[in-house]
């Protein structure tokens, strides 16, 4: 994982106006996902993901945020901040190194703060090729296997080591799961 200053990529810093901010602690999480690899695309931004590092935070953004509220499920409380979705995520808490290494795609592991961007060594090499790289855990087999669908609708496909990576993934998990829930862990996963 690469860390550096906010101020080497000065593009991004119209970003921080979504951050949720509480005077006496600053900044309450930050911006993970794939609003980045639009970004870097050339695509508009549709919607944005904030992670938090403790589910304290969490409440609190939720609890500044109340009048903005439009949906809410188990995984994040939606909002709505000059039209742009906002995702407050409660499924994972954590620092952005640590939230990252939970997603399943290169091309989505990027994150932002206050201070700060992280990203993946591949991040810009896998956006340009329009790779789809598994580097670490799957941690849901068949949401990823989902997501690799939608991708493809956008040009990117897996590479074959991933491609082997995943079927494995869902081949263990075939051998847990029954037939009954391998369709809620479809649609269940994150995003």
């Amino acid at each position: 994982m690469i860390k550096e200053p906010i101020q080497n990529m000065p593009q991004l810093k119209f970003l921080q106006k979504y951050l949720i901010r509480n005077g006496d602690d600053g900044v309450m999480g930050f911006i993970a996902g794939g609003c980045f690899k639009s970004y870097f695309m050339g695509n508009k931004i549709k919607d944005i993901d904030i992670f938090f590092p403790n589910r304290d935070y969490y409440e609190y953004a939720v609890s500044a945020n109340e009048e903005e509220i439009i949906n809410e499920n188990d995984n994040c409380l939606t909002i709505t901040n000059d039209g742009v979705k906002i995702d407050l995520i409660c499924s994972i808490f954590g620092t952005p190194e640590e939230v990252l290494s939970n997603f399943d795609f290169t091309v989505s592991k990027f994150a932002m703060d206050d201070q700060n961007v992280y990203y993946h060594n591949r991040f810009f090499k896998d956006i340009t090729l329009k790779k789809l790289v598994i580097d670490d855990k799957i941690p849901k087999p068949y949401s990823t296997f989902t997501r690799s669908m939608r991708y493809s609708r956008y040009g990117f496909n897996l590479c074959k080591e991933s491609t082997i990576k995943l079927l494995d993934a869902i081949r263990r998990e075939e051998t847990e799961a029954s037939v009954d829930n391998v369709a809620q862990t479809l649609y269940g996963g994150w995003d």
